[in-house]
């Protein structure tokens, strides 16, 4: 039942052609499509799976640009504005951005922010650090791959880095007493 499952041979080549970046695979998978790598096949046993044969020669040829930041950035642009803010509060905070962070936009209840943090995970935005045990009110946030990470704080104007910087910095005085503060 279902469709069969991938081999490991073309895991591994999706992986390392995307660098790890979900945001790079539709583009992968097009390629495969358009250079005829990745060909639909019928099979008798049921005609209306699609099962695809890989041409390993014309696989091996594909080059992805995953240096390509804009492709990347542009697919952050056509995000929901609320969306976007989240992305920028996560560029501000560096490394890894706690889930209390994002609170310094009050527009976002507690459900809403959720929904829209597991949406950008989803997208491939971001990954979740921390134990899958861990409620997601006590887990950080990190860009998925290192390109995103650098590149979307450069799209920041500096005034907007400044107020984020600001109101990232005044909720941590909230949250966490001046022992752990020093820390920080």
């Amino acid at each position: 039942t279902g469709l069969p499952r991938p081999t490991p041979k073309f895991v591994e080549f999706v992986t390392a052609k995307c660098e790890g970046s979900p945001l790079m695979l539709h583009q992968l998978l097009k390629q495969m499509v358009e250079t005829e790598a990745l060909v639909p096949e019928r099979r008798d046993f049921n005609p209306w799976a699609p099962v695809f044969r890989v041409d390993w020669t014309k696989l091996s040829q594909i080059v992805v640009d995953t240096r390509n930041i804009e492709a990347l950035l542009a697919s952050l642009d056509r995000l929901d504005k609320r969306d976007q803010r989240l992305i920028s509060i996560a560029a501000v905070s560096h490394e890894a951005c706690e889930f209390e962070y994002f609170r310094v936009d009050q527009d976002f209840s507690s459900v809403e922010l959720e929904t829209r943090l597991l949406s950008l995970v989803r997208r491939g935005v971001f990954e979740m650090t921390g134990d899958d045990n861990i409620p997601i009110q006590r887990r950080s946030f990190i860009f998925s791959h290192e390109k995103l990470r650098t590149a979307v704080p450069n799209t920041l104007d500096a005034q907007l880095r400044r107020q984020l910087h600001l109101a990232i910095a005044n909720r941590i005085v909230l949250l966490y007493p001046k022992p752990r503060r020093e820390k920080i």
